[in-house]
């Protein structure tokens, strides 16, 4: 690594905590952008929603001068098309196709995919390396710090709990970015997030050491476990802000639109 060769390569903690510090500002940085985009979208549904409205306004303004035309010729015909009229309004109005756009724009669809997004690249990086410079080779890799294990498997194991951690921490900073309903809660993940980044990450300097590796996979398991269980049981119930939950009880409608209130 170039960095033996500085001071700073003599502590692996001081390589570890830029580390944490800037995978923290990606995510907190990721999420911003994404608000902006989907507040840009939203804008763009919400013009499209009112200009159909504006198209069916027309057409049933047109279609009640062609009614009141033909109205004069006889009364009968005149109550029967009222009755059909309002036999239309009362009827509820099946969800548009911007309304199922906008049921896709809420943070679990986003969150996943995102975290699934960062976890695979951080998997790539871990292990892949590694993985590549074993390829076409014979013989298998031991290292001091897990001589009962293969240095592969080691790398997997690691690799498969970096990856759900990150999924994880990519959820708890979509929830602790403006989340306006509590956010004294919204505070308490992104910490949690940063805290749980920077507990698993150390975990793994005891690999430094003979046979440690069978300490920084337990350390790394037990945080991601812990991780979990607070996401699951603190975060997960109010994961959605209210107007996403809103939106998804009315069907994909925006809460105090006008035009889906009548």
């Amino acid at each position: 690594i170039p960095f033996r060769s500085t001071a700073f390569g003599s502590s692996p903690l001081l390589l570890l905590l830029p580390s944490i510090i800037s995978q923290a500002i990606f995510r907190c940085g990721f999420v911003h952008l994404y608000r902006r985009v989907e507040h840009v979208i939203q804008l763009s549904i919400r013009r499209h929603e009112q200009q159909e409205l504006l198209q069916q306004q027309q057409q049933q303004q047109q279609q009640q001068q062609q009614q009141q035309t033909t109205a004069a010729e006889t009364n009968n015909t005149t109550n029967e098309t009222t009755n059909a009229a309002a036999a239309t309004e009362n009827e509820e109005q099946p969800i548009s196709e911007s309304a199922r756009l906008r049921l896709e724009l809420n943070d679990w669809a986003c969150g996943v995919a995102a975290g699934t997004g960062f976890g695979g690249m951080h998997a790539v990086m871990l292990y892949g390396s590694l993985l590549a410079s074993e390829n076409g080779k014979l013989g298998t890799l031991y290292q001091p710090s897990c001589s009962d294990m293969p240095a592969l498997i080691v790398s997997a194991i690691h690799t498969f709990f970096f990856t759900i951690l990150d999924l994880i921490l990519m959820l708890l900073t979509f929830y602790g970015i403006q989340h306006e309903q509590n956010k004294k809660h919204g505070r308490i993940a992104l910490i949690v997030s940063v805290l749980a980044h920077a507990a698993a990450a150390f975990s793994t300097t005891a690999n430094d050491y003979q046979d440690g590796c069978r300490y920084s996979l337990l350390f790394v398991s037990l945080v991601t476990a812990a991780t979990m269980a607070y996401f699951g049981f603190c975060v997960a119930p109010s994961f959605l802000s209210t107007n996403q939950t809103q939106r998804q009880e009315n069907g994909g409608a925006w809460p105090g639109d006008a035009f889906h209130q009548e």
